[in-house]
């Protein structure tokens, strides 16, 4: 009886302090330090947040990133390292530098499917019994010391030492001379090659923010063959741009706030009121506050802002490109005589990406609006300059020139008027066979 009594109370003693442990183990101090495995979470780069928002984005249209699309567009992402911390004074300007680094980036894919030539070769090699050839260097010293080594010893080691070579140094000059019974080598080359003149590729979607350690630019750029036809329309100036539905971007582009501003950069094509197609220029450049200059200092950073927003457009109308490519492999296993082993490897890799140097007709540039705020992560001072470019103001720019040339009387004035008038009336109405618009943007 007292047997059965003491398992009976041992029966209960242990079902309370099980209870007792599951009710412990479901508290949330014990569960935060069962939990407390360290995760490994990397935040995405910029470049991959722009590369999952423009793949589905561009799925629900049937069309695909970094491919050829049916309708003959491509979109291509590309990215950039700011070399320059962004608590460095000049981050502003190294973060524009990765921007184009990044455009380049994306063109050279572009330029790539265009036209790209590719040379490459491999060589393999594997040789037995082979002496691996004396130091020259050490072959040099006993030739100078010939005479030496007959007089004392036909020793080189005798000689060498007899002239003040320490033991160290014969032991690795005799060392290089060792047998090597097996090599094996192989090596390879490739050199991509792309020349290409590339025409109405533009951005329509871009990214920035810290990666870890660094700071990251990133792109989505868009080549289509009525972004070409339309920025030859632009280059050539011999007809003019078919009309769409106006979408007031001009209104739209003076109601960006400067947080919008800030982190937009390089060529957009939108529309005017007129439902024209126009070429929009963004520019931007950092410059320092503080000190009795620092208005001086704003205004010369908008004037380079201004250079920076018609060079973005003239880069859209056309970029001559070459790009070049080159990786080089070697590898090397080498074994000796005495049983030392040693391996070789090598791998070089070189990419030049050059625009050449171009000129392209843009009068009729106007300056939409400056405006001039702080970057919102880094809180650097940024001034901006909005440039607008139409056929309709590169016409009467033209004129304007023309008029120059000749003595301006009244009559004179009178008919190129009238001409200027009858040319920006010859606008056709047609539908632009394109879906990047305003809508494309982020």
């Amino acid at each position: 009886m007292r047997i059965v009594f003491i398992a009976v109370l041992l029966f209960i003693n242990n079902a309370f302090a099980q209870g007792k442990t599951e009710n412990l183990m479901e508290s949330e101090s014990v569960q935060e330090t069962l939990n407390s495995v360290e995760e490994v979470f990397q935040e995405p780069y910029p470049s991959e947040r722009l590369e999952e928002k423009w793949s589905n984005r561009l799925s629900r249209k049937g069309k695909n990133l970094g491919m050829l699309n049916n309708d003959g567009s491509l979109y291509i992402i590309s990215s950039a390292a700011v070399v320059k911390d962004s608590d460095d004074p000049g981050f502003i300007d190294s973060r524009t530098i990765a921007y184009e680094k990044a455009e380049l980036n994306a063109k050279m894919d572009i330029a790539r499917m265009m036209n790209e030539q590719l040379t490459s070769s491999r060589s393999s090699e594997i040789m037995e019994d082979l002496i691996s050839g004396e130091d020259p260097d050490a072959k040099k010293t006993a030739t100078k010391l010939d005479k030496a080594s007959k007089i004392i010893d036909k020793s080189l080691d005798k000689a060498l030492s007899y002239l003040g070579v320490s033991n160290e140094e014969i032991g690795e000059m005799n060392e290089k001379q060792k047998k090597a019974l097996y090599q094996e080598s192989f090596s390879s080359m490739q050199k991509s090659l792309t020349a290409a003149m590339i025409k109405g590729c533009a951005v329509v979607g871009a990214a920035e923010g810290e990666t870890g350690n660094g700071y990251e630019m990133a792109v989505v750029m868009k080549y289509s063959p009525e972004l070409r036809k339309l920025s030859a329309l632009f280059s050539r100036g011999k007809s003019s741009p078919p009309k769409g539905k106006s979408k007031n971007s001009i209104e739209k582009l003076k109601s960006l706030t400067v947080e919008q501003l800030v982190t937009t950069l390089g060529a957009k094509v939108m529309w005017n009121q007129e439902g024209n197609r126009i070429i929009v220029g963004f520019g931007q450049d950092g410059y320092e506050t503080g000190g009795r200059r620092e208005s001086q200092k704003m205004k010369n950073a908008q004037s380079r802002a201004r250079l920076n927003a018609v060079t973005a457009i003239k880069n859209f109308v056309a970029e001559d490109m070459v790009v070049s490519e080159t990786q080089e492999k070697a590898e090397k296993l080498t074994e000796y005589a005495d049983g030392d082993e040693n391996i070789f490897s090598e791998k070089k890799w070189e990419q030049s990406i050059k625009a050449k140097s171009t000129t392209v007709d843009v009068s009729g540039t106007n300056i939409l609006r400056k405006w001039r705020g702080k970057h919102p992560d880094t809180g650097h001072a940024v001034a901006g300059v909005v440039v607008v470019w139409s056929y309709k103001n590169r016409l009467v720019a033209e004129q304007m020139e023309k008029d120059s040339k000749f003595d301006d009387t009244d009559e004179r004035v009178e008919q190129k008027s009238k001409k200027v008038k009858e040319k920006t009336k010859n606008y056709r109405e047609s539908d632009w066979d394109d879906d990047w618009d305003d809508d494309d943007e982020p």
